[in-house]
């Protein structure tokens, strides 16, 4: 016969592990990224192994300011371009905003910073190497956001997409790169954060938050590429360059799975990386061409003129004669010229 005391006891501690056990339940079944280490349903398959909430969230920054022009308040989008409004901090506590996205890649020393980045800067001056001639461009992508914010306000949301957002991103796939070399040649490895290795924080920023798969509702870089794939027929649902981005990323992110991923014990993580990262720009550039020879077929010219500056820069890393031809005939001082398109584009 057991004693009232000990009975007490055995119930106190049933209700005690029942208490527990709901707790853990809580915490397993948790909705909500809240830490580093936290992955984000982006949807569609993808689910980040970090917390990547502050890009993902860029996009409802976006949207709030389309949502803002739209309604006639312009100084209210102004404003959650340049505080945002979504977004969340960085490890500094500092806001990410959409109006950080370019400005912190023109405040960084130039060889911090990406290719695509310094060839933009490139392309922008005609092929200079001069430090202080390539710096003086470094923020061709605000000054056109805050231009169209002032005179156009219209072409704002779509600058911002395909200026701050489109070149932060490359930025931080090859910051991932650069984080697994270091962690490559280190003595000791685990000094370095890896991070998401730069395919979180690149496809958090891509596909962005409130996104169906394979539709154009949401406001961010995907968005976009259906826009474009859907305008150039080639939707099934999802725009081939989101798809295969999508299977980029997991590619990406099962090298950084393997054992010593990005450590002097591994050699293969580095090349590896390094490939999956250049075919997810040459993808992430098809939305760009697209959007050129969109602009172009439609004789918008303030919009080929936008995409033009996207663009031809880019150019410039693989084709020298192409770009020196499509700078004079889309970037050069005077009107555009759509009698003959197909010189443009040919």
């Amino acid at each position: 016969m057991i004693s009232t005391s000990a009975s007490s006891f055995m119930m106190h501690r049933r209700r005690m592990i029942r208490l527990l056990l709901f707790v853990l339940f809580g915490l397993l079944c948790v909705g909500e990224s809240v830490g580093d280490n936290d992955g984000l349903d982006l949807g569609g398959g993808i689910v980040t192994q970090t917390n990547v909430e502050r890009y993902a969230a860029l996009a409802l920054d976006l949207r709030d300011m389309e949502t803002h022009i739209q309604s006639g308040k312009v100084n209210d989008a102004t404003n959650v371009y340049m505080n945002g409004h979504n977004s969340g901090s960085d490890a500094t506590g500092r806001r990410l905003t959409l109006h950080r996205l370019s400005d912190d890649l023109a405040n960084l020393p130039l060889n911090d910073t990406c290719p695509s980045f310094l060839y933009q800067l490139y392309g922008l001056t005609t092929r200079s190497t001069k430090v202080s001639y390539l710096q003086s461009n470094s923020k061709y992508a605000d000054v056109r956001v805050r231009t169209y914010l002032t005179e156009d306000p219209s072409k704002a949301t779509t600058a911002t997409r395909v200026l701050n957002m489109w070149m932060y991103s490359t930025y931080l796939l090859y910051q991932g790169l650069d984080r697994c070399y270091k962690r490559s040649v280190a003595d000791n490895p685990d000094m370095i954060q890896l991070g998401g290795g730069g395919m979180d924080e690149f496809i958090g920023l891509w596909i962005g938050k409130d996104q169906t798969p394979g539709r154009s509702d949401g406001y961010g870089l995907y968005t976009w590429s259906q826009e474009m794939g859907n305008y150039f027929g080639q939707n099934d649902p999802e725009s081939p360059v989101n798809s295969d981005l999508k299977l980029l990323y997991q590619e990406g992110v099962t090298a950084l799975s393997f054992t010593n991923a990005c450590t002097p014990n591994n050699d293969d993580s580095m090349p590896h990386l390094w490939s999956v990262a250049q075919r997810m720009m040459s993808k992430a550039t098809i939305p760009l061409m697209q959007g050129l020879i969109y602009a172009i077929a439609n004789k918008d010219r303030e919009l080929t003129s936008l995409y033009a500056e996207a663009v031809i820069p880019q150019v410039v890393q693989c084709r020298p004669s192409v770009y020196k031809r499509l700078k004079t005939q889309l970037l050069g001082v005077g009107a555009i010229d759509y009698t003959m398109p197909e010189n443009i584009i040919a």
